[in-house]
């Protein structure tokens, strides 16, 4: 008889551990596996994020702003991921977003992308050595197995893009 938990709001700070009794159990993987649950187990599905599309870092400040005052974002994600510096204003006491510190922000996270940044083909050279040597986490090994089980040319097609040998399977 204890308020049921149906929203995490700041995702480091789990409301579960706080209200229920019992093992807290956090899924780090982006892929929902079948779990066997017991009677009276509560289960929490968490999307931290959404599909957006573009780069984070180009959002618009107003934009952060609403999400960070509608609850939808923390500061913190604001920064690591869109590169907005933002502040609490004293006045209003809603979220603000400093734009000249957020474009300086945001142009040396582009300067480190760049630094770390390989050409393409040398990414694919690599990512096509880990599906070779089958370095893939093993949900996803099964789900390319099946897939090339199901559909044959979508199991040619992954062979081509990939020069593999025609025989090549999970």
């Amino acid at each position: 008889k204890q308020p049921y938990p149906s929203y995490e709001g700041d995702p480091r700070s789990y409301t579960f551990a706080k209200l229920l009794k019992g093992t807290l159990h956090v899924d780090d993987m982006t892929t929902l596996m079948p779990t066997e649950f017991k009677p009276y187990d509560i289960y929490l599905c968490f999307w931290n994020g959404g599909p957006g599309y573009g780069d984070p870092i180009e959002r618009r400040p107003q934009l952060i702003e609403q999400d960070l005052n509608n609850g939808h974002s923390l500061p913190e994600v604001a920064r690591s991921v869109e590169g907005a510096v933002s502040y609490r204003d004293d006045a209003s006491g809603e979220w603000k977003v400093d734009v000249p510190k957020t474009d300086e922000l945001r142009k040396k996270m582009k300067d480190d992308r760049a630094k770390r940044a390989i050409p393409a083909r040398e990414w694919w050279q690599a990512e096509r050595e880990r599906i070779i040597r089958k370095e893939i986490h093993p949900p996803i090994i099964t789900m390319y197995m099946e897939s090339m089980t199901i559909s044959p040319n979508w199991a040619e097609e992954y062979r081509e893009f990939w020069e593999l040998p025609a025989d090549f399977t999970y």
